[in-house]
């Protein structure tokens, strides 16, 4: 009987220090985990920010292009202006030189 206790012992050792072996193996692949959980938190994070800067520097790039176009559409009136008032003028001397 005792031999069958140590046998039966014996093999309820095996089995817990394998249990405790899994259960350290599991541990130390948790913590892994959970450290590249938290790199990718961080890095995702960090890739938000940016995106938000880029988006700010997009706005603002935005309302300097319109600023531009409303300076090229006001510069291009004035030049047909002047174009018109040029064009008057030389007919007005082209007249009077005929005259």
């Amino acid at each position: 009987m005792l031999f069958v206790v140590k046998i039966l012992f014996t093999c309820y050792f095996s089995e817990l220090t394998r249990c405790q072996r899994q259960l350290e193996s599991q541990r130390r692949q948790l913590t892994q985990t959970e450290q590249t959980c938290a790199d990718l938190r961080r890095h995702d994070a960090d890739t938000r920010e940016t995106i938000a800067a880029k988006d700010a520097q997009i706005a603002v790039l935005r309302t300097r292009l319109d600023e531009a176009d409303r300076e090229i559409a006001t510069k291009t009136k004035l030049l047909s202006d002047l174009g018109s008032s040029q064009d008057r003028y030389v007919s007005v001397v082209d007249k009077e030189v005929k005259c």
